[in-house]
Order: structure tokens, then C-alpha cells, then sequence
């Protein structure tokens, strides 16, 4: 639907180090999710055009949180304070 956002979305996941930068690691996945039902929303409603202004800080952290909730994520989710 979106392919500049595919692009970019590749581009950032290709930078981030996995085995080092959990952080990095799990707000890049958290961040892309909400955009990417974001990017359905618009589809649906004929638009074309995504803004990430539009994504809540409420909405990324909601998207950490339940990610966090995840195996192999204890020791993050324990340290997590939230946005």
C-alpha cells in the first residue's frame, strides 16, 4: 500500500543491531506497527499520504508495552517506565 514506507521501514530495520541494541530493537518494531495499521486506516479511508506526526506517543507505547509482554523480554519490561 505504502511502499516509501516499506522502503524506510527496511532501511531502519537493516540499521539496528539485534543482538546488542534491544531498546533500538523493540521501539523500531513498536513504532513501525502503529504506523503500519495507521497506513491501513488511510488506505481504507482513500487517503495516500501517511504523517508519523499522527502516531500518538500513547499508541507506541501501548505498542512497546504489549511487545515487552513477550518471551525473552522480562528483563526490558522490568526496566520500562513508559513515554
Amino acid at each position: 500500500m505504502f511502499p516509501k514506507f516499506n522502503e524506510i521501514s527496511h532501511k531502519i530495520e537493516d540499521s539496528i543491531d539485534y543482538k546488542n541494541d534491544h531498546w533500538g530493537n523493540i521501539g523500531t518494531w513498536s513504532f513501525s506497527q502503529a504506523l503500519h495499521c495507521w497506513a491501513k486506516e488511510i488506505h481504507k479511508a482513500g487517503g495516500t499520504t501517511l504523517f508519523t506526526r499522527n502516531i500518538s506517543k500513547q499508541e507506541i507505547d501501548k505498542r512497546i508495552k504489549s511487545n515487552l509482554d513477550g518471551d525473552g523480554w522480562e528483563e526490558l519490561k522490568s526496566q520500562y517506565k513508559g513515554l
